[in-house]
């Protein structure tokens, strides 16, 4: 549990305290390929660098608030998973060109983020950055929650697999989130300012539910390639967005 800046540990000992990035490199090291242990990992505030998981694991890493922004003090550079089923709580992390800061292979798990936090330094778009993006061939489902993404080419893009968002926000992105197949779950979102569209769905093997979201100010709030049924639009908010549809 975490209180004002402290951790209250009250799991056995999977639950370890990471302060500094080479010990997390060390206990990613460290980890049992195929093991059934549920890993819990509590990181103090700080820079943890690039890491990749490549090893059949249940691993969760939480974060902490910084008490003065209200933003996670938790920051990567990126974070690769190629293998195991990762969860990741109250991270931060920022645009770069030609590159997903949050990227899954092929034989990656499901993936959870909650409470984080992705934007763009300074005023530019850079070219081909990415927040979170799955693999062509990955099969499992990213859940999203409580997450704020910022000022990327592409918020999420999903080559393939499932997503599953609820109360998070993307702004001022180009295309906010991009699916090609798989189901696509959306509850209670935003998507506001977005330069191209705030949702494009680009195959024809995608199965859809969308409730209480807001889409405000987007160039074309949905892209699509399949049939987008007027229960969509009475379920869901649609304000001031250049074309609320856009049937390719």
């Amino acid at each position: 549990n975490y209180y004002d800046g402290e951790y209250e540990i009250a799991t056995p000992s999977e639950a370890v305290l990471i302060t500094n990035a080479q010990q997390l490199l060390e206990n990613i090291e460290a980890l049992e390929d195929n093991s059934p242990t549920p890993y819990r990992w509590y990181l103090s505030a700080g820079n943890y660098g690039n890491i990749v998981i490549d090893k059949n694991v249940n691993l969760f890493i939480v974060g902490a608030y910084d008490s003065q922004t209200g933003v996670p003090a938790v920051v990567f550079d990126s974070i690769t998973i190629l293998k195991g089923t990762v969860g990741l709580d109250i991270v931060r992390l920022q645009a770069k060109a030609k590159t997903a800061v949050v990227s899954l292979g092929s034989a990656a798990g499901s993936l959870t983020v909650s409470r984080a936090y992705f934007s763009r330094p300074g005023n530019d778009f850079l070219t081909n950055s990415v927040a979170i993006q799955a693999a062509m061939g990955y099969k499992n489902t990213i859940y999203v929650n409580d997450t704020y993404i910022h000022g990327f080419t592409s918020g999420i893009l999903m080559m393939s697999g499932s997503i599953n968002m609820r109360d998070s926000i993307l702004d001022n992105n180009v295309s906010a989130l991009q699916v090609r197949e798989g189901d696509l779950e959306l509850q209670r979102n935003t998507f506001s300012y977005n330069k191209s569209e705030a949702i494009y769905i680009g195959g024809t093997q995608v199965a859809y539910n969308f409730n209480n979201n807001s889409f405000v100010a987007n160039v074309v709030a949905i892209k699509t390639t399949v049939a987008i049924s007027n229960e969509v639009f009475n379920r869901n908010n649609f304000a001031n967005n250049a074309r609320n549809l856009y049937n390719l």
